[in-house]
């Protein structure tokens, strides 16, 4: 794989105001707001979206994640394997494997793994409160770059 966006979903495609219910889960959706600046980076990077969120272990809003970026043209390729470790030791499993060339992990949370070497530069921390902005793409393209 050459280029991956590691994709976080609490705090990333979603936020403190979101209101979106899944009816089967009772949890909190995605915003659509979000969702459109990933839409809007998705036009501009030609990358795999692998899934590193505690969603992949919820059929249920993973389901509901799929069907709702699928509205979107957004395809989910992949995930991590989070069972039992960190996701920044998931996240590098992850590259190892799949010789990952460029990456990018947008998150909201910085997992003490993340501080490890120069996987740091790599982070693109979204705010909990916000979500996924547009003025970060330029930063998330920059990251993959590397």
């Amino acid at each position: 794989m050459d280029k991956v966006i590691f994709l976080d979903i609490d705090g990333v495609l979603n936020n403190a105001s979101t209101s979106n219910i899944v009816e089967t889960t009772g949890f909190i959706g995605v915003d659509e707001r979000n969702v459109r600046v990933l839409v809007k980076l998705m036009k501009e990077v030609d990358a795999d979206i692998v899934l590193s969120s505690t969603w992949q272990a919820d059929q249920q809003m993973y389901d509901y994640l799929t069907d709702t970026l699928k509205q979107y043209d957004i395809h989910i390729s992949d995930q991590t394997n989070e069972k039992g470790i960190l996701r920044g030791t998931a996240i590098r499993q992850y590259i190892k494997k799949h010789d990952v060339k460029h990456y990018v992990v947008i998150d909201d949370w910085m997992f003490p793994d993340f501080l490890k070497g120069s996987f740091l530069k790599h982070v693109i921390r979204s705010d909990e409160m916000t979500g996924l902005k547009e003025e970060q793409i330029p930063e998330i393209i920059r990251a993959l770059s590397i």
